[in-house]
């Protein structure tokens, strides 16, 4: 086990191909991660990137609680369902700083038995997007099923949509970054929870998190 969560702060995180990126608001199976229709609509605006390494001003942030840092871009972070309360950058063995709901120096992946992060913005987004790896904890006896996951929430509460990591253990892609996205076409996304579904009765399998982007403002047909 120890082999296994050593090696999961050697994986780079590299930008891969969007998954799970449902337009306009549209349900995603959370087996397949189907998505119904094709994209048809994009933000009218540029994203804004939170790469949880340096704040704006550029200060490093490795190891610093991050509820406020990123304010002034329209974010704040926290955790849900957790013991901390509190979001951070930690720092891995290689590469940059991923985000995490446990005080440094501690691992960077979790799941949903520890919580989520979760990020409120100041202005309504039409689209959220997350890279996230998964990494199963042990050798696995049997195929672990749980996965990193993305969910979209209006400012009542309610579950907008759901984006899931789309490989499955034993794809050869399995254990890369893969990008997360939600949209919704009336730009109502308050905030968003990440996290890695919780195990059950299989091989826990931990989310980590890196740079997060979100566009303002309504999606405009193409």
């Amino acid at each position: 086990m120890k082999r296994c969560l050593i090696a999961l702060f050697l994986l780079p995180l590299t930008l891969a191909a969007a998954c799970g990126a449902p337009p306009d608001g549209d349900a995603v199976d959370e087996t397949s991660g189907a998505i119904s229709s094709p994209p048809h609509k994009v933000p009218n605006l540029g994203p804004t990137l939170v790469d949880f390494d340096t704040s704006p001003s550029g200060a490093v942030v490795a190891g610093a609680m991050v509820d406020t840092v990123y304010a002034s871009q329209g974010v704040t972070f926290s955790c849900d369902s957790c013991s901390s309360g509190h979001a951070y950058a930690e720092p891995r063995a290689v590469g940059n700083n991923a985000v995490t709901l446990f005080t440094p120096p501690s691992l960077a992946g979790f799941d949903a038995r520890f919580g989520a992060v979760k990020a409120v913005f100041a202005t309504p987004a039409s689209s959220v997007s997350i890279q996230a790896i998964a990494v199963p904890t042990a050798e696995p006896v049997m195929n672990p099923v749980a996965k990193p996951f993305l969910e979209a929430f209006d400012a009542s509460n309610n579950l907008l949509v759901k984006a899931l990591y789309q490989p499955n253990y034993g794809d050869a892609n399995y254990g890369t970054a893969q990008t997360l996205t939600v949209t919704s076409s009336t730009a109502s996304i308050a905030f968003v929870l990440f996290s890695s579904q919780a195990p059950g009765t299989t091989t826990p399998v931990l989310g980590v998190f890196d740079n997060l982007r979100f566009y303002s403002g309504p999606l405009v047909g193409l």
